[in-house]
C-alpha cells in the first residue's frame, strides 16, 4: 500500500519512507507508527491505541511512546511548532 501526504510516500510493502522519491532512513518501529497514523489520520489517535496496536503484548513505558513519536515526526520534518502532520 502506498500512502502520500505532503512530500512523502510510504510504501508499506517496501516498508520504506521516501521524501520526493527518495528513500529515508528509519527504523522499523517508528515506520510502522508513521504507517498506523496515516491510515487513521482521519481520526485522533490516542496513545493507549497505539501501545494496544503497535507493541501488542508487550509492556512499554511512556517516554518509549513519546520517543517514538518524536522520531516519527521528526522523520516526516514535523518537529516544534510545525507539527502539521502528527497532533500533540
Amino acid at each position: 500500500m502506498l500512502l502520500r501526504f505532503n512530500e512523502y510516500e510510504l510504501d508499506s510493502d517496501l516498508f520504506e519512507l521516501r521524501r520526493n522519491g527518495q528513500a529515508q532512513a528509519i527504523e522499523p518501529q517508528v515506520f510502522d507508527l508513521l504507517v498506523y497514523l496515516a491510515q487513521h489520520r482521519e481520526r485522533i489517535v490516542g496513545r493507549q491505541e497505539l501501545q494496544d496496536n503497535l507493541w501488542a503484548g508487550k509492556i512499554i513505558t511512556d517516554s518509549t511512546l513519546s520517543s517514538s513519536i518524536k522520531s516519527a515526526r521528526q522523520a516526516i520534518g514535523d518537529h516544534g511548532k510545525t507539527q502539521t502532520c502528527i497532533a500533540p
